[in-house]
């Protein structure tokens, strides 16, 4: 399965990722299937990371997906310096995450968790593919308060949540 969808017979090269069903809730079992399904329906996109495939025994559930060999773009972009100056390089990757994003849009998923940690690249980080579908929604509205990471949010979320810690702390 996996050998026909490498190129030229050799071995692909994929990563797993492995989810411990043992302490699922019923909700986390449920965003499980959701990341799966929408998963699945963006994964033709170039510049969305290729979900080849996803299974389960009785204790994991397997998602197995395109390896990325450059690792995150947060890293790239904040140790390895790769677009320091490189205004070129910058602007074809910010292209390509768009064009992933507007794609997902077009299908009616929609990310909810998008950041450099969630973007893989490609060795020499001319190539990008938007990643991790864990919080992704195909709802146009969500009133899910507090999806996604804190250092992204939007500062009226941020603040909507600090001041329900602060009053729910009282």
């Amino acid at each position: 399965d996996l050998k026909a969808a490498s190129s030229a017979g050799s071995p692909a090269q994929v990563a797993i990722k492995i989810l411990d069903k043992r302490c699922f809730s019923d909700a986390a079992a449920e965003r499980v299937r959701r990341e799966v399904v929408l998963h699945h329906i963006v994964s033709e996109h170039p510049n969305i990371v290729t979900m080849r495939r996803a299974f389960e025994d009785d204790m994991f559930v397997y998602i197995v997906m395109d390896y990325c060999p450059g690792g995150d773009l947060f890293s790239r972009i904040a140790d390895d310096k790769m677009f320091f100056r490189n205004d070129d390089m910058t602007k074809s990757v910010f292209l390509k995450i768009v064009d992933a994003v507007m794609y997902c849009h077009q299908t009616r998923v929609y990310h909810r968790d998008l950041k450099p940690e969630n973007i893989l690249v490609s060795k020499d980080g001319s190539e990008v593919y938007v990643s991790d579908f864990g919080l992704c929604t195909s709802g146009l509205v969500s009133t899910t308060w507090g999806c996604g990471s804190g250092p992204y949010m939007s500062p009226g979320m941020l603040s909507a949540l600090l001041s329900i810690s602060v009053s729910a702390g009282n």
